[in-house]
């Protein structure tokens, strides 16, 4: 019997002015006294004993000369003497003198008395001593047959079992331990107890919800206990604060997705899966769309939409915090999935979606551009609407990332003349006014005319509607210069030095040029739009050679622009079919990679769930199932206790080699002069280390001490003794450590003779 299974001693006061009883008197008094003497010797026996006082020797005196009494009061003393006094040696066996008391018990369960009867019943359900309690199991059993009510205490969990959920919590927690101990042992019990644990599942205590939950899964796979259970966990999830529970219990319903009976089920419940939503957690809320993503159906998939949309929605009335963008993105990719394993879906999604690609957040703003780029390629029917919202937000893009990708996406699905001409547009309106060298110089300058200057900001509101003057600072507020946020976006970009988006500026302009070219065959309007492009090209070209922007133009991005220049001089058929279908080809086949390789993998998880049964595997008849089968399956129980004790499987606890191997934690390197590893032994509230420490060198060391120290709440009980260690030799040094509360703390140290040979921590 371990420490934590002993009785908890309790101290009672005696008067000061009493002397307290010696072990002799007690026993001659025990031995040779009347009943009422015997009496008042046995209450100071048990505060003794409540007090710590072991008494050993009295033991085979109360079994002699009190036990065989049949006085009433005595009996009931005895209970409480016998529920308190030490049963066991220390080494956990029981005591010899413990089978005559046993033989006592099986007496008074015969007793013709109905009082006597239910007390020794009542006292042997605090007994967990099971060598005692096995050669009493027919007289048990009597009782509890027996027509007196009074004799069936055990009985009244079947009688009061619909009062279960009026208990406490603890007694509830025991009560779901219970049931589902006796339905792993006996499958056939399951009907009996199974409205007890629906029952608990309405519990007030988060815990005793938590149990029910786990237990009802086990006992029954019906759709309405797992629909049951699962709703109970979002509950949990919901009312919960402590993000660990939510966690937790989030891990619990992806165990419960994993059963492909289970999955049908669950799929009904995505809408209140997303509730979990309004926890402001980003990991909770990661889980929670993943969980959502996997269960998405047919049935349910235009709910869930409506619902990421609304979400979307909100992320952008929100106050900015760090994660806001990242819920945001994780949004956009869940809508992104969602429109391509369900493409009805994206007309839906993708105008909210492109409103995004002006966010300030690149990352965000970069999965939308990513979506968008599949949903254009992959449905011919949104193609129009795509292009539309695109040039809507293509002057409000922010960042030079989602520029480029924009651009290529209007230069390579442009198709129509009117969008060929809404890109130009876009395009000049981005760029300003050109030649872009001359502008900048004049602007430099200060040449510019002043109708041409930006209109002056309005004039601050001073007063409000209330009449009440607005509080202003008398500092001027720091503004950038006007010079450059006067510029458009794209004439920004180039002078920032980025003249990467300049060689996709080129690759747009081509093949809307070449395709302007197919659509529209007057020679005039070909030869305009061709020169317009080329014109831009040249003047971006100018201004990356000229030293006006920030960082020079590289030498691919003129040799770029320059070969875009070379195919619009010439405009060869060969050319025309590079730009305008093998680019397409590229992207097509990259995106039928990745969706082959999604489904292989998608196919890779399906195959892990399904449990594949083959032909010749045997039927298991529940009827004809041995005892010893039926609870074949591991108690969950019992597996999460050995978790707790660090042992995460059966075979580590019943190999204790294996187990202490596993707590050994090296010290040392083994290259240092002295090598050091400690098996270290957690006892509840004490910390042993024994420490192996071997002399590497050939010299003797005199005076090698260990010495640790310690940090938080933890307590070094005494100091390793020095001692000497011959070549090659090695020792065994044994340290106490006392914990003091269950924060983290760390134990740390050295080896040395008289200086520190290694250091270590633990």
């Amino acid at each position: 019997m371990t420490a934590a299974e002993n009785v908890c001693y309790t101290l009672i006061n005696v008067p000061s002015d009493s002397e307290p009883p010696t072990e002799i008197s007690l026993k001659a008094d025990l031995e040779k006294g009347e009943i009422k003497v015997k009496t008042e010797a046995l209450k100071k026996v048990i505060i003794m004993i409540l007090n710590g006082e072991k008494l050993p020797g009295l033991l085979m005196t109360i079994i002699r000369f009190v036990l065989p009494l049949q006085d009433h009061t005595i009996k009931k003393l005895l209970l409480v003497f016998w529920e308190i006094v030490p049963k066991t040696t220390p080494d956990g066996k029981l005591l010899q003198e413990m089978i005559l008391v046993c033989d006592a018990y099986r007496k008074d369960l015969q007793h013709p008395n109905e009082f006597i009867r239910g007390s020794t019943l009542r006292f042997l359900c605090k007994l967990k001593e099971a060598e005692l309690l096995e050669p009493l199991m027919p007289a048990i059993r009597s009782c509890l047959e027996h027509r007196h009510s009074y004799d069936r205490a055990l009985d009244y969990l079947s009688t009061c079992i619909d009062q279960v959920h009026t208990f406490g919590d603890i007694l509830q927690l025991v009560i779901v331990e219970l049931i589902y101990k006796v339905c792993h042992a006996n499958p056939s019990e399951r009907a009996r107890f199974i409205r007890c644990i629906y029952n608990l599942l309405q519990s007030s205590s988060p815990a005793v919800k938590y149990e029910a939950a786990g237990t009802l899964v086990t006992l029954s796979s019906a759709p309405t206990a797992v629909k049951a259970a699962a709703q109970c966990y979002i509950d949990l999830i919901i009312k919960e604060s402590d993000n660990n529970v939510k966690l937790i219990v989030l891990d619990r319903l992806i165990e419960l997705k994993e059963q492909p009976t289970h999955e049908r089920v669950l799929q009904d419940l995505v809408m209140d899966i997303l509730r979990v939503l309004t926890t402001p957690d980003l990991e909770v809320r990661k889980k929670t769309l993943q969980l959502a993503l996997d269960l998405v159906s047919s049935r349910n998939v235009e709910e869930l939409v409506i619902i990421l949309k609304k979400e979307v929605i909100k992320t952008n009335n929100v106050t900015e915090h760090e994660d806001t963008d990242k819920y945001r993105q994780l949004l956009v990719r869940t809508l992104h999935s969602c429109s391509v394993r369900f493409p009805d879906m994206a007309a839906n999604v993708i105008p909210v979606l492109m409103e995004f690609l002006s966010d300030s957040n690149e990352a965000a703003a970069a999965d939308v551009l990513e979506f968008v780029r599949e949903a254009i390629q992959r449905f011919d029917n949104l193609r129009p609407l795509i292009i539309e919202k695109m040039l809507e937000v293509f002057h409000a893009v922010k960042t030079v990332k989602i520029y480029r990708g924009a651009l290529w996406i209007l230069g390579e699905y442009c198709s129509t003349k009117e969008d060929i001409q809404s890109v130009m547009t876009e395009v000049r309106r981005s760029l300003g006014e050109i030649p872009i060298v001359e502008s900048e110089i004049k602007r430099e300058a200060g040449e510019v005319r002043p109708e041409e200057e930006v209109t002056a900001a309005p004039a601050q509101k001073l007063v409000t509607e209330m009449g009440t003057y607005v509080t202003q600072s008398a500092l001027s507020s720091s503004r950038p210069s006007k010079k450059e946020e006067d510029r458009p976006p794209l004439r920004g970009f180039l002078m920032d030095g980025d003249f990467y988006v300049a060689a996709s500026l080129a690759t747009t302009l081509t093949k809307v040029a070449l395709r302007y070219i197919a659509l529209v065959q007057d020679k005039r309007k070909q030869n305009s739009f061709v020169a317009e492009s080329m014109l831009i090209m040249a003047t971006v070209l100018h201004l990356g050679k000229s030293s006006l922007p920030k960082k020079p133009i590289t030498d691919d991005d003129v040799d770029r622009i320059s070969l875009c220049l070379k195919v619009l001089s010439e405009c060869s058929p060969l050319m025309d079919d590079i730009f305008n279908k093998e680019c397409r080809k590229a992207l097509s086949h990259m995106l039928t990679v990745r969706l082959e390789e999604e489904k292989i993998s998608q196919k890779k998880e399906s195959e892990k769930r399904n449990v594949t049964v083959q032909a010749d595997d045997p039927i298991s008849f529940m009827q004809l199932t041995a005892k010893s089968e039926t609870s074949s399956k591991e108690d969950q129980f019992q597996l999460s206790l050995l978790a707790a004790m660090g042992n995460t499987q059966r075979k580590e606890a019943t190999d204790p080699l294996a187990s202490k191997l596993n707590k050994v934690t090296q010290l040392t390197g083994f290259s240092d002069p002295v090598y050091a590893e400690a098996y270290v032994h957690v006892n509840q509230y004490d910390i042993v280390l024994d420490v192996l420490v071997v002399n590497q060198t050939s010299d003797t060391l005199q005076n090698c001490t260990l010495e640790l120290a310690t940090l938080g709440d933890l307590k070094l009980v005494e100091k390793p003794s020095p001692l000497t260690l011959a070549p090659h030799d090695f020792a065994n040094i044994k340290a106490n450590v006392k914990v003091a509360s269950t924060e983290n703390g760390i134990i740390f140290g050295n080896i040395g003779k008289r200086e520190t040979v290694s250091g270590f921590s633990v």
